[in-house]
């Protein structure tokens, strides 16, 4: 039955029935929350491989298959030992029992927005648990307008939330099919800015707003805030570094400065950290009282607001690199870059090369684009 070639094993047939292919499981005890996406996933993954099905149940359901995180003499005569060692143990069909050593130091650090991977191949008239937070990034960065509270809290794949997936693809030159297929999930749980790619219902990047149509050509997909901008008397910005903001980050924040005053007529200059300044760049984490909290490691790396805000928020939980690539973290002066773009006025762009696309992978650097350049100076008439 085992050909030479092949290297895995079998517990002597013993096998679940064939009649069983849809198998349950639940997570018992104090299992953690950053726990259940892996397990999920992981499931997910042989059943794409198997004719398995696998669905979880709670409470006191009973299950084929049951999850828990324990310790040292946990009463199934197969004791833990500690940090190292032994990791996990699993008993064969049908016993179903899976541990996980809690003494063990595990990696689990899914981005913020790493549940969609859960719902790919949804569309329309799916109930997949987990749609409902797919409503919510979809509201943060601009998709939906308005839900009512049972839209918003429940699992359903509605005409809502299709559209918004369509307008999602389009808005990234993805196949705009309303499903949640490999490409758009992909795109969606890539590391991104916090500005949402639509406000107040207008589609920057699908529409050129504000400045009229004669001034912006059908080529470019640069896109501006409304029109709002800093005045024509005001070309001199003063920035400072708020915070405890790292040295390590001064000089990529101050080239990408440079960057974008070569392209335009802005100067900037750098004043004390107890002056008033048109720009602030500040390291923060978490909920830091703007209403736009991060969300830890991975998910909204920065966020930036328009003229004549001047606020540039970075996520001090992110990997942060410059001129030395990392490819587990992100590069500081491209972020700059993009971030400043918004405080000059800039909206996202569609094109992937563009600092102003919205989305970055680790260890990614980019410079200003022509599409970016048309942008600047589109808004600035230059």
């Amino acid at each position: 039955m085992i050909h030479a070639v092949s290297h895995y094993s079998l517990y002597t047939d013993v096998k679940w029935e064939p009649s069983n292919r849809h198998l349950t499981y639940k997570f018992l005890g104090d299992f953690p929350e950053t726990a259940k996406l892996p397990a999920e996933l992981a499931f997910k993954k042989w059943a794409s491989v198997t004719k398995f099905t696998f669905s979880e149940v709670g409470g006191a359901k009973l299950s084929d298959l049951t999850l828990e995180f324990v310790r040292e003499d946990h009463g199934d005569g197969y004791p833990f030992d500690g940090e190292g060692e032994v990791l996990a143990h699993a008993y064969y069909p049908t016993d179903g029992r899976l541990h996980y050593d809690l003494d063990n130091k595990c990696y689990i650090n899914p981005s913020a927005f790493d549940f969609i991977k859960n719902l790919e191949g949804c569309g329309k008239g799916n109930t997949t648990q987990g749609l409902y937070k797919l409503k919510a990034y979809l509201k943060r960065f601009g998709y939906i307008q308005h839900l009512s509270e049972i839209e918003a809290n429940n699992n359903v794949f509605d005409d809502i939330l299709e559209s918004a997936v369509k307008t999602y693809q389009e808005n990234y030159n993805l196949n705009p099919t309303g499903i949640l297929d490999a490409a758009t999930v992909s795109r969606m749980t890539a590391p991104r800015c916090g500005v949402p790619d639509i406000i107040n219902g207008v589609n920057h990047m699908q529409h050129h707003s504000g400045l009229g149509s004669s001034m912006i050509h059908a080529v470019s997909h640069y896109s501006l805030f409304n029109g709002k901008k800093w005045e024509p008397s005001n070309r001199n910005l003063t920035y400072k570094f708020a915070g405890d903001f790292p040295d390590t980050a001064i000089v990529p924040a101050e080239v990408a400065f440079k960057k974008w005053a070569s392209v335009t007529k802005f100067t900037f200059s750098k004043v004390g950290a107890a002056e008033r300044s048109d720009l602030t760049l500040e390291f923060v984490r978490g909920d830091h009282g703007d209403r736009f909290p991060f969300d830890g490691e991975g998910g909204v790396l920065a966020h930036a607001y328009y003229p004549t805000d001047g606020r540039l928020h970075y996520d001090l939980d992110e990997k942060w690199f410059y001129l030395f690539i990392n490819k587990n973290a992100f590069d500081l002066l491209s972020i700059s870059l993009h971030e400043i773009g918004h405080l000059l006025g800039l909206q996202h762009s569609k094109v992937e090369a563009a600092i102003m696309c919205p989305t970055f992978k680790h260890g990614e650097t980019k410079d200003l684009d022509q599409d970016d350049i048309q942008g600047i100076k589109a808004l600035y008439k230059l």
